[in-house]
């Protein structure tokens, strides 16, 4: 979870501050990383939040053992 903190309070202080434009109406950001050609639409685009979701979940899941089998080849074998 620190990770997720950390990264929402990165947005929250840079829109604060000025240097991040927060766009939390039309998503332009999002749009324009996940679906360009829908740059230009207006409103809450819910599937495509959704979908960065789900990939962001997807990839947790795909790395997990990675991260799990590099911890244990460290501590499990290098280390002993």
């Amino acid at each position: 979870m620190v990770p997720h903190v950390l990264a929402f309070l990165a947005v929250a202080i840079g829109a604060l501050a000025g240097v991040y434009p927060l766009d939390i109406e039309n998503f332009s950001g999002l749009r324009s990383v996940y679906a360009p050609e829908t740059a230009h639409e207006t409103g809450v685009p819910v599937g495509l939040i959704l979908s960065a979701l789900a990939t962001g979940f997807g990839l947790f899941v795909l790395l997990l053992p990675l991260a799990f089998c590099e911890e244990w080849a460290w501590r499990g074998f290098l280390l002993g």
